[in-house]
């Protein structure tokens, strides 16, 4: 009788310390996985929102309602010359926890940035979107050791951005390189993202034509 009673405990303890363990593995809100399933809609759409098209007051709706929102993080700011609304992911635990942005002009959204909550690899964005038109690399910060590479697909309205490492002393574009996030924006020429300003990531008006680089494949890059 006295076993039973230390393996009923035992038992009890072990079902505990599952449940704490699941109950931090908990999950708030969904995993946005919109960009690779193309669910609810694909770009420039996200989660029904239509840069160039959506309304500051449907923007204000998804905030006050949607599952995908932290509306303790939510605030907002002047920012890129345009009135922005900085959110974080509800989900409760991302691969990279820096806030999202709707950019509005007016009363009309134009951007939407978007941090990935989930691993994604260039290997697999290029297998749903196909090569894009210009990338851009250039250093993240001073004195820092990896850069951002952004892909350019402004047909799609769209702008993956990338993190790069040094491998052996040499920036180089990999199939797991890592995808860190996306903007979305009205589809448009190349020519036509200058008009965006700041609310996206582009080289400066003037050096646009020379910055922006051909897609070659995987391999190393030129670095501005």
């Amino acid at each position: 009788m006295k076993l039973s009673m230390l393996a009923y405990a035992a038992l009890v303890v072990g079902l505990l310390v599952l449940g704490t363990s699941l109950a931090s593995c908990d999950v708030r809100g969904p995993l946005d996985m919109s960009l690779l399933t193309g669910r609810p809609c694909e770009p420039p759409c996200w989660q029904g929102l239509i840069p160039g098209v959506s309304t500051k007051e449907e923007v204000e709706d998804f905030i006050a309602t949607s599952e995908y929102v932290d509306r303790d993080s939510v605030y907002r700011e002047r920012s890129w010359g345009a009135d922005a609304i900085w959110w974080e992911s509800a989900a409760w635990w991302t691969t990279n926890p820096e806030p999202n942005a709707f950019v509005l002009d007016r009363d009309t959204l134009i951007v939407v940035r978007i941090q990935l909550d989930y691993e994604l690899t260039l290997e697999s964005l290029l297998e749903t979107y196909g090569p894009p038109q210009k990338l851009w690399a250039h250093w993240r910060g001073w004195g820092r050791a990896d850069i951002l590479v952004n892909l350019y697909y402004p047909t799609l309205g769209l702008i993956p951005q990338l993190v790069v490492e040094p491998s052996d002393g040499e920036h180089e574009l990999q199939p797991h390189s890592k995808v860190i996030r996306v903007w979305y924006y009205p589809r448009t020429s190349l020519e036509g993202l200058v008009d965006l300003g700041e609310s996206i990531p582009l080289p400066p008006r003037e050096y646009v034509d020379t910055d922006l680089d051909d897609w070659s494949g995987y391999g190393p890059i030129e670095v501005d």
